[in-house]
């Protein structure tokens, strides 16, 4: 039975964040459906990126070891993440190959370098963040790797005209701060918890910041962009985060097990849910954010399937 908070737990899993990684897949897709710097989407766009890692993040937090042992780790990392990412990206590519009647481009196969179908590029981006920190928390050089990335995104902004990186290397360093400060939060989490007039003075500014990031910023990749004030993406990130977390906290309740089936197989909704997208091109708006989320509530049964047939394809061990 779910707490006031939502905390309770489902199978070993997380009602809060189960809730919150499933508004951050309804927002993906929605994202993906609608071009454009409506006041909406620069307001998703603000912080449903780093919701995703911060919430990686949190997970690991959680369950984060003294000692940490590369190769091993490498391994798992790669069964988890790399064998679905390439799994579903040649199932994309056949399916592209065969619409568009056999015609084959060199850029289909860019998913072999990181350069993804859909938004598969976070699984991989993923991958080498997780990998990453292994060696960063192995040699406790956290402080070193953050203050590399801040540099990093002022150099990305201000002289991109002759500082041109590889994409995915952008989307493995630009979010890793996302990332690291998730696993810092269980903690915090803890201690904002014994004052709750403090969480929600602190939600009720958060909310503020966000309403700000729509005014102040747009569009420009998978980022949203503050001119002249790069590092406000992190700031912004941050401050829509906590409001989805406060609202997945304490006011939001969804069916446990359903949104739990969706997030065991949110590989699947990344790599497929472009498929779908035509369904509604031509809607509003607000009726994409609704179909979005009606989308995502179908991916169930496939998922479901998958699951326990072929769990490994959603980097999954066997039962």
């Amino acid at each position: 039975m779910a707490t006031s908070n939502n905390t309770a737990s489902t199978g070993g899993r997380i009602e809060w964040v189960d809730t919150a990684k499933f508004i951050a897949l309804g927002l993906m897709i929605f994202g993906h459906s609608y071009y454009g710097d409506h006041p909406v989407k620069i307001w998703i766009c603000s912080f449903h990126m780093p919701l995703f890692f911060i919430l990686s993040g949190f997970l690991y937090g959680l369950k984060r070891k003294q000692e940490i042992d590369l190769l091993p780790t490498i391994k798992r990392l790669a069964i988890q993440l790399l064998v679905p990412y390439y799994f579903w990206n040649l199932i994309i590519f056949v399916i592209s190959l065969i619409s568009s009647g056999g015609h084959f481009e060199p850029r289909m196969l860019t998913f072999l370098v990181g350069y993804a179908h859909n938004a598969m590029w976070f699984v991989f981006a993923l991958f080498l963040i997780k990998v990453m920190h292994a060696f960063v928390e192995k040699y406790r050089v956290e402080t070193y790797a953050l203050l590399f990335c801040l540099g990093y995104i002022f150099a990305y902004w201000y002289i991109e005209d002759r500082f041109i990186p590889p994409r995915i290397i952008s989307r493995m360093f630009i979010p890793y701060p996302f990332y690291l400060l998730g696993i810092t939060l269980p903690p915090l989490i803890k201690r904002l918890e014994t004052s709750k007039a403090l969480y929600f003075t602190l939600f009720a500014i958060c909310f503020g910041l966000t309403i700000l990031a729509t005014m102040q910023g747009y569009i420009y990749d998978t980022f949203v962009v503050y001119v002249g004030f790069p590092l406000l993406y992190y700031l912004y990130g941050i401050a829509g985060t906590f409001v989805v977390i406060g609202v997945c906290r304490y006011l939001l309740r969804l069916p446990a097990k359903f949104v739990s089936m969706i997030n065991i197989g949110s590989i699947f909704v990344i790599a497929m849910h472009g498929l779908c997208l035509r369904l509604f091109a031509d809607a509003g708006v607000y009726e994409k954010l609704l179909y979005s989320f009606v989308t995502l509530s179908l991916m169930y049964f496939p998922i479901y399937v998958l699951n326990l047939y072929a769990p490994a394809l959603l980097g999954r061990k066997k039962r």
